[in-house]
């Protein structure tokens, strides 16, 4: 089969007579068959990399778009969020007028309770634990237990949404004092 050419494919009518020029003419299709697979292959190649380039394009800009509009709501509108503080410790008010009645707070039902506060979303971001101080005023207290009402402050620009307990038992007793001496060693 080295011999026989196909006609179409050499260029030529009879491939007996001159073989030297089969040899050329043939590569010469090939070469051209093969430039022309090329040039398609490079064509889809350079649309497929058109549309990448595209695609990428379109991820570019998608995310600059959200990240501004993230922006936007955080910072230009700044809604208004709850949040919950947990476990923020009860302190006694005013216990030093019980101490002129020689009376003490001997103990409490609660100890700490939980608050629900409201604001804007920076100022809640920027709000603490340590910023909220709940509070029972021991001023008017008696002997025996009493019911007192807790009191809450947060900083400006934050309100109370609710808090897990608005009186807490308290029981005063007599104040007693011991003197218990010191040694040295």
């Amino acid at each position: 089969m080295r011999g026989r050419q196909d006609p179409q494919i050499c260029g030529h009518e009879d491939h007996r007579k001159d073989s030297s020029k089969h040899v050329p003419a043939v590569r010469n299709r090939y070469v051209r068959q093969g430039s022309t697979v090329r040039t398609r292959r490079s064509t889809m190649q350079n649309k497929v990399s058109s549309d990448k380039g595209i695609n990428k394009v379109n991820l570019v800009l998608s995310i600059v778009i959200a990240f501004a509009a993230w922006v936007y709501v955080v910072y230009s509108i700044n809604p208004t969020v709850s949040k919950t503080y947990t476990d923020i410790p009860l302190t006694v008010t005013n216990a030093r007028d019980l101490a002129k009645s020689d009376l003490a707070v001997s103990k409490m039902d609660m100890e700490k309770i939980n608050v629900t506060v409201r604001g804007r979303r920076s100022s809640i971001n920027e709000l603490e634990k340590s910023d909220i101080e709940a509070t029972v005023d021991a001023a008017n207290a008696g002997k025996g237990e009493n019911a007192l009402a807790v009191q809450v402050k947060v900083p400006n620009g934050i309100t109370i949404k609710s808090q897990s307990e608005n009186n807490v038992a308290v029981t005063v007793e007599d104040l007693e004092v011991k003197k218990v001496s010191i040694c040295s060693l």
